[in-house]
């Protein structure tokens, strides 16, 4: 943050007093907890007593502290309001206006439970993995549907391709052909990428299945020839978390499988 502590430390000022209250040095610390519109927002929040147990050495520590106490929403709420402090803060010195730093707050706070709702919805929404099985004739021998939350593209195809792979082993296969519509992840298990990103956990998931297998070769395909699988992901399987037929498969994933043979 560009307080005034800072800028003088790097020569971009001559003095760190605050341009606000005028007798304090212009920290982190005092610009989002001590100065005139954050002292009004913290003291007609219900942290109040919390804060003042806080340490006072750096802002880093007094967030990690704050951060140790409170629950997950909480801590978002606390963002808000320093958002809202800081936002306070450089209306007054740069917008030459003197907004209302409780109601600043709220609308701050209002947009964090905003964001949360939505989020909520769309980012812990729940996806599929879909896994079909087929002999050499390209017949169907099982389908597999397995309900997670909904997570990256990217991601999601690897943990595809690590389903497929440990499904084929729990049903006694141990030589297999894995084909799949992500060209990246292909790439990255075939050349044998590395890093320390989720994904990269996931790529060494697969990598210890493959050694289970006697043979196990990976391919891409496109999109439009790996349809029956994505029709599996997006089965209903109700209130559980994975179906695995074996006989019994739903018409339309018969049906598209049929088409797909056809069109090879």
């Amino acid at each position: 943050m560009a307080v005034k502590s800072r800028l003088m430390q790097r020569h971009i000022l001559q003095d760190d007093i605050c341009s606000i209250c005028g007798n304090s040095e212009e920290t982190i610390n005092h610009a989002l907890f001590e100065c005139e519109a954050a002292k009004t927002i913290w003291n007609h929040c219900e942290f109040r007593y919390l804060l003042s147990e806080a340490p006072t050495g750096s802002f880093g520590e007094r967030w990690n502290w704050l951060s140790s106490k409170l629950k997950e929403y909480d801590v978002l709420r606390v963002a808000g309001m320093l958002w809202a402090a800081w936002r306070c803060h450089n209306m007054r010195i740069y917008g030459n206006s003197t907004p209302n730093p409780v109601m600043m707050a709220a609308n701050y706070c209002k947009m964090v439970e905003d964001y949360q709702y939505y989020a909520e919805r769309v980012y812990h929404c729940r996806a599929g993995l879909g896994v079909v099985v087929r002999d050499n004739n390209g017949s169907m021998l099982l389908t597999a549907t397995k309900k997670i939350t909904q997570l990256r593209p990217d991601i999601a195809e690897a943990m595809a391709i690590s389903y497929a792979m440990s499904t084929l082993l729990r049903f006694g296969y141990n030589s297999a052909w894995i084909e799949s519509d992500a060209l990246n992840i292909v790439s990255a298990i075939t050349k044998r990428h590395y890093g320390a990103a989720p994904i990269f956990h996931i790529l060494e998931e697969i990598r210890a299945l493959y050694n289970a297998f006697n043979v196990c070769i990976f391919s891409h395909v496109k999109r439009n020839s790996n349809t029956v699988a994505h029709l599996v992901a997006r089965g209903d399987i109700g209130e559980c978390q994975e179906l695995i037929r074996t006989d019994s498969f739903p018409e339309s994933i018969v049906s598209l499988s049929m088409l797909d043979l056809s069109s090879n």
